[in-house]
């Protein structure tokens, strides 16, 4: 192992040349290749130098690998099979430990990133409606309740959520309209909410003024620099819908990460018959494919059950 006091690369070596320099220590061409592949993944999603990267762009990038498209060598457009997953997350961790411990890198911001298990595809991350609604109403936290409600009821990312603000909330006759920038603000999309929601939503506001944001931080600084008042970061969004989790007895709770009430979402709608269209609007999806995802994690129908058995 390297020593962490004992700069082995030197300063000012370039992104490029430093993962160059990664994936030389690799002997097989075909492992190199599939490295710079799996590291040009995470910089594409996190558009930033890699020193820049913070604890909540690595937690996103894990949270819509689901999500991701990737273009195969015969020019398919296609998404990322679940070992494609743990791969790019291993390779990403293994970049920043030996950049960390090189000396390059003054903190290693993936080392806390766990890759998903070999039983997480998207069937193993739907909690039935029942569940959901538990964890929902057992949270008597006003803010933590209106968390959980809104993770589900809009099928926001974290970070969306936590970008949130009352300028973002706007009513309307029959409930409330949320007007959602995606991760990366490029784009935005317009999500309707019935009538409770607006309920949950506006007993927050206390005054709060239309640039504030909507769910904040009760910590003098959080872990990730946010000050009291200010915007709510996404590893105490984690911890609470985790706590929700536990509390409504789900075996695996600690598994259990915001992103699942969203794929609940997506499921929990489908199975109520709503059209693959809404439901990929609704969530931000660029691909119906990725909301056919849901379907086929839940189905209700086989050609197994026409066969004279």
């Amino acid at each position: 192992m390297m020593r962490r006091d004992v700069a082995v690369i030197a300063a000012g070596t370039t992104e490029d040349k430093l993962i160059e320099l990664w994936v030389r220590l690799k002997n097989s061409p075909h492992t190199q290749r599939a490295y710079r592949r799996d590291v040009q993944v995470f910089r594409d999603y996190v558009e930033k130098p890699l020193t820049d990267v913070t604890l909540e762009d690595a937690l996103d990038f894990c949270d819509v690998l689901d999500e991701l498209e990737i273009t195969s060598k015969r020019g398919e457009v296609k998404h990322l099979e679940d070992n494609s997953k743990r791969r790019i997350i291993n390779s990403v961790k293994s970049l920043y430990s030996f950049a960390y411990t090189s000396g390059l890198f003054p903190a290693n911001v993936m080392a806390a990133i766990k890759p998903p298990s070999a039983k997480s595809a998207i069937s193993q991350r739907i909690l039935s409606e029942a569940t959901v609604l538990k964890m929902i109403v057992l949270e008597q936290d006003p803010r933590n309740h209106a968390i959980l409600h809104t993770l589900y009821a809009a099928g926001l990312r974290v970070s969306e959520l936590c970008n949130l603000r009352w300028r973002h909330i706007i009513r309307r006759a029959d409930g409330v309209q949320l007007d959602i920038a995606s991760g990366k603000g490029d784009k935005q999309r317009h999500v309707l909410l019935p009538e409770s929601s607006w309920n949950v939503l506006s007993a927050l506001r206390e005054g709060s003024s239309d640039n504030d944001f909507v769910f904040q931080s009760r910590q003098e600084v959080s872990r990730e620099g946010y000050y009291k008042g200010t915007r709510l970061d996404t590893t105490t969004i984690f911890r609470i819908v985790r706590e929700a989790a536990r509390k409504a007895g789900v075996k695996n709770w600690a598994e259990v990460s915001p992103h699942w009430l969203r794929h609940c979402h997506g499921s929990h709608a489908i199975d109520r018959k709503a059209p693959l269209t809404v439901v990929r609007d609704t969530l931000g999806h660029s691909n119906i494919a990725v909301t056919n995802e849901y379907a086929k994690a839940r189905p209700d129908q086989s050609s197994s059950q026409y066969l004279p058995l």
